[in-house]
């Protein structure tokens, strides 16, 4: 007896199938169909029709959608989805912490420069000793805003730094 062959990939046929493909050849009432599909009445037999396993997962994913395969994706990689939201969101945070907080040194050694130069400028004034008096009182004030720190309003500050200067320009 002689083997016979099923499909390309080598795979013999069981004895049910080769009994039910030599009678079909003998009758030749019904042509055989192809026993390449899986759903085939002549591999009814076999395990790979019955084997979910053995389809190609390939084709299958293919053909489900962007947005199935993202939900499934969430479903079952939920922990390092919200891990990595929480990551990028404490990140971002602490980028824009870092950045004001940098940019209020920046600002507060810009200001300390700006007063000091200003208590130079009154050293220098040949003014009365009132007048020289009520800047230094002006000058002590704006420091001791500048080191409390707690309700550092930037503009706020730098228009007061500016009004003591044109004081010390026009009393010069």
């Amino acid at each position: 007896m002689r083997n016979i062959v099923g499909n390309g990939n080598g795979r013999r046929k069981s004895k049910s199938e080769a009994r039910a493909y030599r009678q079909s050849i003998k009758s030749n009432t019904t042509p055989l169909e192809s026993t390449v599909d899986l759903r085939n009445n002549n591999l009814s037999g076999s395990a790979e029709a019955n084997n979910i396993a053995f389809l190609d997962s390939s084709t299958q994913s293919a053909k489900i959608s962007f947005c199935l395969r993202a939900k499934r994706f969430f479903k079952t990689h939920i922990f390092e989805s919200v891990l990595g939201a929480l990551m990028a969101i404490i990140v971002a945070l602490a980028g824009w912490y870092a950045k004001t907080l940098i940019d209020l040194k920046v600002d507060c050694a810009v200001f300390e420069s700006r007063l000091s130069s200003i208590e130079e400028r009154i050293d220098e004034l040949d003014a009365d000793n009132i007048t020289r008096e009520i800047l230094e009182l002006q000058l002590n004030a704006l420091r001791q805003e500048l080191l409390s720190g707690s309700t550092l309003q930037a503009a706020n500050l730098s228009n007061r730094i500016d009004l003591l200067e044109r004081q010390i320009e026009l009393l010069q």
